[in-house]
């Protein structure tokens, strides 16, 4: 009878037990969610603050780490909302080289009042990143816990601890405080592990998630005492987000945001190039993977793009910033441990990427900010449909109409800078024009001297009128002239640029930028009087002279300025954006006065923001490397609808062979809009031969050329060989390169190959109609030199083995639909 009380005493005592094993649950309270605030007593920066070893996150650059030569001992605390019952507390070394920032020695104390410490545990950390060490709890109730570092591996470099583990019984239906909480935003989309941060005036606190049913992270509500932060995840393209975000207070009042930074860490895996506009420009192009990168975007300067491609060109992962207007610092590296990684080692870091708005001068400040990120990983495209797709989100962001083209908008171009320099004058031009419209050329573009007196060259100092000076003493009769030769002029104005010299000075002077106190060359775009001066100087030229457009330069002003003068009527306190309305408005006045003009802009401040307030796009000054001029064209026809490109002035010696004459007009012609700048005087009869031919196949399909969709055939940018595609026809250009095969889609009636590059075309042409063709062989100067029918083979495909008669020759192949093939 004894034994089987007890027997039942023990079932009784057991179940106890396993009821109240069953009715909760052990639980890691040092993370945020659970109320719980982490502080130090030291810290190396915010990256590496005492939030970081409550996130759990075990890699490299996710570590609290103390300032360099902190005196020891330095500590950790672990404040609760409320009390709780840890049965475990777990340590991990940091994750860093060789023995920085490596915790030896430590002392582990607790607080039931949350005032007085006794010792739980003294304990030593090994000196190795991710090492481990445990001590077992039992269930003893602490409202503090502290980690008192007291020895150290090295001297310099004192402590730091990668993740800290506080576990807990709490009963099982004990929800944490908040789905997520902490100073950044953090989150995963595509593989990639992304933190936004933002430093704000008055300052935010800790960030409260607030989820949105049937909604992922980061889609939700974001609250930090009266910051309001809205995040809404949207796609606008296949394996594409665009992830917006919105802050206000809920009290109205106005903030600022100092900085609003954005880090991506994703993996290695198919990245093999890396780029970023400012890398490829002019005759500087990166096409790499480079341990460190680092530069600066703003409105007059690029846009915040980077891309990763693999080694076939197609898209590996594009991450880009839709807000143009802010000032943007992108860097990062690759091959660094310090970026955390999928596993140890460099070969398995991350590659990083940070980019950073920086803040603008907002005045009083603002009551609502508003930003967003696009991404794409859709490894289905190429580099230049990944790009594509950012720029129809920018565009989508600020609702960018495309504006009607103007009738004379494909119209070539003759450029007077390479031939003359500043030494222009009315006979000149007027001698140029002539000469230029025997060739086929409709637009004259008069580049910088046209406003300089005579006797003095162009520099800053001279710069800032907009009348012609006394080099041409009938400009207006000049111009009617052309007009009614069927020509257009272009003047080179450089808008922001106010010289000493310039009559305008007197009435100027006091509009200049300063920085430190000194001024600069450039005009205040924030600046009311400015504006007012660059609109009625717009209006006397069109009036005055009726010239059909403008070309820009010089727009690099510098950012880092003082505030503008007091007691000046200001557009905006912001440079950025001053900048903007201004280029907006000169625009509209330039357009309004004559509806066809031309504004042209060059990079690198031809980017995404400028789409807003020009017509034509053209590449840096390359004006004998036609190839690297086509390389910038190509980048630049990513921007997508709204601008046209045109192709920088190349030039060449007079003594150039006529082969390399005909290179440079076939790669210009099919760049986009053709321009080029030679001695018109002393042109030689077989470059004129050429420059007529190649304009006149120019003429003849023009739409096609500028308004076609071109597209590089080989993986990088550099853009050896080309594709354009537009309605029945397909032209293919081979500059650098013939590729043995090229795709055909469409299945259309012409398609044209420029080979610019050797006397041997030898390449499989794919997707065509089956069926009889035409072929037509021309030489350099676009003459016949031979003619024939091909036949598609059993696999519908055309096969080319011609010997040309010079290394610049082109194949023009054509249906024959007369054969009923």
């Amino acid at each position: 009878m004894r034994n089987r009380f007890f027997l039942q005493l023990f079932f009784l005592f057991a179940g106890e037990l396993f009821y109240l094993h069953a009715s909760h649950k052990i639980v890691n309270v040092a993370l945020p969610v659970w109320g719980t605030e982490v502080t130090a007593s030291s810290e190396h920066a915010a990256v590496y603050s005492a939030n970081n070893v409550a996130e759990g996150m075990h890699e490299t650059g996710n570590s609290w780490l103390s300032k360099d030569n902190a005196q020891l001992p330095q500590s950790l605390t672990f404040t609760f909302k409320e009390q709780h019952s840890l049965t475990q507390i777990n340590l991990y070394q940091s994750r860093w080289i060789g023995s920085m920032y490596h915790t030896k020695g430590f002392i582990i104390e607790g607080s039931e009042d949350g005032t007085t410490f006794e010792m739980i545990a003294r304990g030593v950390l090994p000196d190795v990143s991710d090492a481990k060490w445990s001590k077992t709890i039992n269930n003893q109730s602490y409202r503090k816990i502290r980690i008192v570092i007291t020895s150290s591996y090295s001297t310099i470099q004192t402590c730091g601890l990668g993740e800290v583990e506080l576990m807990a019984s709490v009963p099982e239906d004990k929800e944490p405080l908040y789905a997520q909480i902490s100073k950044t935003i953090d989150w995963q989309t595509f593989r990639s592990k992304f933190r936004m941060s933002l430093e704000l005036e008055p300052a935010a606190g800790l960030w409260i998630y607030h989820p949105l049913s049937g909604h992922s992270s980061p889609a939700g509500k974001y609250s930090s005492g009266p910051y309001e932060l809205q995040i809404t995840e949207s796609a606008p393209d296949t394996l594409a987000r665009l992830i917006r975000w919105d802050i206000r207070r809920t009290d109205n009042q106005p903030f600022k945001v100092i900085s609003n930074n954005i880090e991506c860490k994703t993996s290695y895996a198919g990245v093999y190039k890396l780029f970023h506009p400012q890398r490829m420009s002019q005759q500087n192009y990166f096409v790499d993977l480079p341990f460190r990168f680092n530069h600066i975007t703003t409105v007059h300067d690029n846009h915040p793009l980077i891309w990763m491609q693999q080694t076939d060109g197609k898209n590996r992962f594009t991450i880009g910033l839709i807000d143009q207007n802010p000032k943007t610092v992108i860097e990062g590296s690759t091959y660094d441990p310090g970026n955390g990684g999928e596993a140890p080692g460099i070969a398995n870091s991350y590659v990083r990427v940070n980019m950073n708005r920086m803040a603008p001068s907002m005045g009083a400040g603002l009551i609502t900010y508003s930003d967003a990120l696009y991404l794409n990983a859709n490894t289905k495209v190429d580099w230049f449909e990944a790009l594509r797709g950012y720029s129809r989100a920018v565009d989508a962001a600020r609702k960018f109409k495309t504006e009607q083209i103007s009738e004379w908008a494909l119209n070539p171009m003759w450029h007077s800078w390479y031939a003359h320099a500043d030494e222009i004058n009315e006979t000149v031009i007027r001698d140029d024009a002539q000469r230029a419209s025997l060739l086929g050329v409709t637009t004259i573009q008069i580049d910088a001297g046209w406003n300089i007196p005579k006797g003095k060259g162009y520099s800053f100092e001279n710069e800032g009128d907009y009348s012609f000076s006394n080099r041409f003493p009938n400009a207006a009769g000049m111009i009617r002239e052309m007009h009614a030769a069927g020509q257009r002029v272009i003047l080179h104005v450089a808008p922001l640029l106010m010289g000493k010299n310039a009559n305008a000075w007197i009435k100027m002077n006091d509009c200049l930028l300063r920085v430190n106190g000194v001024a600069t060359p450039y005009l205040d775009p924030r600046l009311k009087k400015v504006q007012d001066y660059l609109l009625t100087s717009w209006e006397h030229l069109f009036t005055t002279y009726d010239i059909d457009g403008l070309w820009y330069d010089f727009l690099e002003f510098p950012v880092e300025v003082d505030a503008p003068p007091q007691g000046k009527e200001i557009i905006s306190s912001d440079i950025f954006s001053a900048y903007t309305m201004l280029m907006q408005s000169l625009y509209h006045k330039a357009t309004g006065l004559n509806p066809n003009a031309l504004i042209i802009l060059r990079r690198p401040y031809a980017n995404l923001n400028s789409k807003t307030f020009c017509t034509h796009i053209w590449p840096m000054d390359v004006p004998q490397d036609y190839n690297m001029n086509r390389r910038d064209v190509i980048l630049m026809k990513t921007f997508g609808e709204g601008v046209l490109t045109h192709a920088c002035c190349t030039s060449w010696a007079i003594s150039e062979s006529d082969l390399n004459v005909a290179r440079q007009m076939a790669s210009i012609t099919m760049a986009g809009v053709p321009s080029f700048s030679t001695i018109l005087a002393d042109s030689p009869s077989g470059h004129n031969r050429i420059i007529k031919a190649w304009l006149e196949f120019y003429e003849a399909n023009k739409e096609e050329l500028v308004l076609g969709c071109m597209t590089s055939l080989l993986p990088t940018p550099p853009s050896a060989a080309i594709r354009i595609e537009r309605g029945e026809k397909r032209f293919f250009g081979f500059f650098e390169a013939v590729p043995g095969l090229i795709e055909v889609t469409g299945e259309p009636g012409t398609v044209v190959i420029v080979n610019a590059f050797s006397h041997r075309t030898t390449t499989r042409l794919e997707g065509v109609q089956e069926g009889q063709w035409e072929l037509r062989l021309l030489d350099q100067y676009r003459s016949p030199v031979d003619s024939t029918t091909i036949m598609t083979d059993g696999s519908g495909a055309l096969n080319l083995n011609i010997h040309g008669p010079d290394a610049c020759h082109t194949i023009v192949l054509t249906k024959d639909l007369q054969t009923g093939n």
